[in-house]
C-alpha cells in the first residue's frame, strides 16, 4: 500500500508539472486577467475541497456578455481554463500556462447543472 500511494502521489505531482510547463506555454494568464477578459464586475473565486482547487465560482455573471450570452448562472463553477484544470493552476502557483496563444481570446470550461460548458472568452485587445 505504501508503495501505491508513493506512486500515485508521484504521478499526481508529474501530470501537474507537465501541465504547466513554461516552455509550452505561449501565453501565460493570471487570475486578474481571466476575471478582467470575462467582463467589467465579473470576480472569481478559488473553490477548495478534497485537498486541491476544484475550480473557480464565478460571480456578478450578468455584467459579462461572454457568460450571459452563454446563459452561465451565477455562482457557477469554472473549472478549466485553456484547457488546464485549476488544481493543476494551483499545484503551479496560480498562473494559467495556455498552451495555444490566448492573447486574444481563451476557451474555459464551466460546469452547468453538473454538465460541462466550453466557452469562447474574448480579451481586450490595447487597440479599443
Amino acid at each position: 500500500m505504501k508503495t501505491s500511494s508513493w506512486t500515485t502521489i508521484f504521478l499526481v505531482l508529474a501530470t501537474a508539472a507537465v501541465a504547466v510547463e513554461p516552455q509550452n506555454c505561449k501565453t501565460m494568464l493570471t487570475p486578474p486577467d481571466i476575471a478582467a477578459a470575462l467582463g467589467q464586475g465579473v470576480r472569481i473565486q478559488p473553490v477548495f475541497s478534497g485537498g486541491g482547487q476544484r475550480g473557480w465560482r464565478l460571480y456578478n455573471v450578468r455584467s459579462s456578455r461572454v457568460l450571459s450570452a452563454s446563459s452561465i448562472p451565477e455562482g457557477s463553477l469554472m473549472t478549466h481554463v485553456c484547457r488546464v484544470h485549476a488544481r493543476d493552476v494551483f499545484v503551479a502557483g496560480g498562473d494559467v500556462c495556455c498552451a495555444m496563444d490566448a492573447s486574444r481570446e481563451f476557451e474555459a470550461t464551466v460546469l452547468v447543472m453538473g454538465k460541462e460548458r466550453s466557452i469562447r472568452v474574448q480579451r481586450e485587445t490595447g487597440g479599443k
